[in-house]
């Protein structure tokens, strides 16, 4: 039930009985109770950073899992069950795991990759990354494929034009595969696009990329964050402890990083699977 406000209110001219207090003691404690009245304070949320944010899935039915802040640290939870109503034998009802749980073997892992053992290994895999464009090689084979067609189409109607069919009839077949050919050929042109990586540039890269990898465990949670998400990290967890985690292939974005360029591959650099404590 809401009161009406007090402008509406009738007040009677006789009182219907006596009255308890006077109405100065009533205004008094009208007054009092006003200036009680504390004012809504408004809390400023938290702002806490997940360092794998958006790039953790859980295996058991592929969506990304969701960041928790439990206990004063980032955890990751998928409760794919409890929201959809998925029978537990299908789906564990939640999985979950700690972010410090993950984050050290990737360290680690990614530490590998650029290491002096393996430092090679990695800069083939990024120059075999940025070969030819595979949808231009597709587009070119599909132009020739039609340039022969058209040719061939070509032949049939000068000889039909030699076997006396009516030239008005072969001429528009003609000049409609004439235009064919003519988007078939300018389908075949050279487009313009960015120079390839030579060797000795990826190199460079690469070395500028160990640098940043080696400090990861002491970088602040905002850069971290930046090196995981520029590398294109995937990370597929297990509710038994495994996970797999992969680099690429979209991690070549030219942002910048504390000024230095993390320039990837186009493919995946590298991927790797182990066991870690939920």
């Amino acid at each position: 039930m809401r009161w009406n406000d007090r402008a509406d209110w009738i007040w009677s001219e006789n009182s219907a009985h006596e009255a308890i207090i006077d109405l100065d003691q009533f205004s008094a404690a009208q007054a009092i109770f006003t200036g009680a009245k504390r004012a809504k304070v408004r809390r400023e949320r938290t702002k806490h950073t997940y360092l794998l944010s958006g790039l953790v899935y859980c295996a058991e039915c592929g969506r990304r899992m969701q960041g928790s802040w439990n206990h004063d640290r980032p955890y990751y939870r998928c409760k794919f069950p409890a929201e959809y109503a998925v029978a537990k034998s299908v789906h564990p009802k939640t999985v979950y795991v700690r972010e410090e749980s993950l984050t050290p073997a990737i360290d680690n892992w990614l530490a590998e990759l650029f290491d002096d053992n393996h430092i090679n290994e990695t800069c083939a895999a990024l120059e075999a990354a940025t070969g030819p464009d595979l949808a231009d090689q597709n587009r070119q084979t599909t132009a020739r494929k039609k340039l022969k067609e058209c040719d061939d189409k070509l032949t049939k109607y000068r000889q039909a034009l030699e076997a006396g069919t009516d030239p008005a009839i072969v001429g528009e077949w003609i000049e409609e595969v004439t235009l064919a050919r003519k988007g078939a050929e300018i389908a075949l042109r050279p487009t313009t696009t960015k120079g390839l990586l030579t060797s000795a540039e990826i190199k460079h890269l690469v070395r500028q990329l160990k640098g940043i990898v080696a400090t990861l465990a002491n970088a602040e949670p905002e850069d971290r964050k930046a090196v995981y998400s520029e590398l294109s990290l995937t990370v597929v967890y297990h509710n038994d402890g495994r996970m797999q985690v992969s680099a690429g292939p979209d991690a070549c974005t030219n942002e910048c990083v504390r000024g230095v360029f993390l320039s990837c591959c186009q493919e995946a650099i590298g991927r790797i699977s182990w066991r870690v404590a939920s």
